[in-house]
């Protein structure tokens, strides 16, 4: 995991769900790059992705740190 992706995990909430733009802010980095780092965290089992398009979150689920 790198340093962006511990933070944001470090500040999300089991349940919660969150947006991209979410973790861009948190973060620092753009949209474009919030989306690649939240498919890692969807591949190590940290989020679950739902929705399409402009309505997808990214649910926390309960895989701890």
């Amino acid at each position: 995991l790198t340093d962006r992706q511990l933070l944001f995990l470090n500040r999300s909430v089991t349940g919660q769900s969150y947006k991209s733009a979410d973790y861009a802010e948190v973060t620092g980095v753009v949209e474009r790059q919030a989306r690649r780092e939240l498919l890692e965290l969807i591949e190590f089992g940290y989020l679950e992705r739902t929705g399409r398009g402009p309505s997808t979150v990214y649910v926390r689920t309960e895989k701890p740190l």
